[in-house]
């Protein structure tokens, strides 16, 4: 795996929290905030998450969490037990930026997925990446996609992985979702080598359109989807955006 941007990835981001047991992504400028894996006792919080969302159901209840559990959380322990754990945690001192994966190891699932409140704890959103879900992929590879363990036949440079994020909309208009995705480009994408990110949004979400174009996707495609009867049925305009990560400048400023 290697890497193919011109600049440094922002592994410095990445620290361990030795009191948590677990590694965590600080977001520049935003000292209370936090990116961490899934905590069990996520399973009680159910932030006001996935309104504009396609296939998770609002409004969100701890039952719903599950997915994120069952799914997504033994994935990302995968990937902090096997790659972050030796890397990061003591006695381990990492001189950044981290060196690249080795080329046989297959991209491994972001494992900073829940966007926290620092030092409370607190819920308020997520950020994850996924193997992108066509109408053709079998049902029984679908969460497969989602937990990046779909079988991998080409380079990371030339796969796409697609983001999907959330925010509480008592949390919205501060920069969260924007730094966080920032975060996840520069200190995990450029680290593990993807080429393209996507991403797609309602054409009426316009806080997350913004976000997308603000961040150099560029537009490839608009088009009607149909809608799940539970979050109100009909159709919805959808726009489709890709991020050439090779041409991606840095955003972030040092810690």
């Amino acid at each position: 795996m290697t890497s193919y941007s011109p600049y440094p990835p922002r592994t410095d981001l990445m620290r361990w929290d030795s009191e948590a047991d677990e590694p965590y992504m600080s977001v520049p400028t935003l000292p209370d905030i936090r990116m961490t894996p899934w905590r069990e006792s996520d399973a009680e919080q159910a932030p006001s998450i996935g309104e504009w969302a396609f296939r998770r159901p609002y409004p969100y209840t701890p039952e719903s969490l599950s997915f994120i559990r069952d799914t997504l959380g033994s994935a990302c322990k995968d990937t902090i037990n096997t790659i972050l754990r030796p890397l990061l945690r003591a006695p381990a001192s990492p001189t950044h930026p981290l060196a690249p994966l080795p080329a046989s190891t297959p991209v491994p699932l972001f494992p900073f997925i829940i966007i926290r409140h620092h030092p409370s704890g607190r819920m308020i959103g997520d950020v994850q990446i996924f193997q992108p879900v066509h109408p053709d992929i079998p049902a029984d590879e679908v969460k497969a996609s989602f937990a990046g363990r779909r079988s991998q036949v080409v380079s990371p440079a030339d796969q796409t992985w697609e983001v999907g994020y959330n925010l509480s909309p008592e949390w919205t208009g501060q920069g969260i979702a924007g730094k966080a995705v920032d975060c996840l480009i520069e200190g995990w994408m450029q680290w593990v080598g993807i080429g393209t990110l996507m991403v797609g949004a309602q054409v009426a979400n316009t806080n997350s359109t913004g976000l997308i174009k603000s961040r150099g996707f560029v537009h490839t495609e608009t088009f009607m989807e149909a809608w799940p009867k539970d979050k109100g049925g009909g159709e919805r305009e959808m726009a489709h955006y890709e991020l050439d990560l090779s041409r991606h400048k840095p955003r972030l400023p040092p810690l």
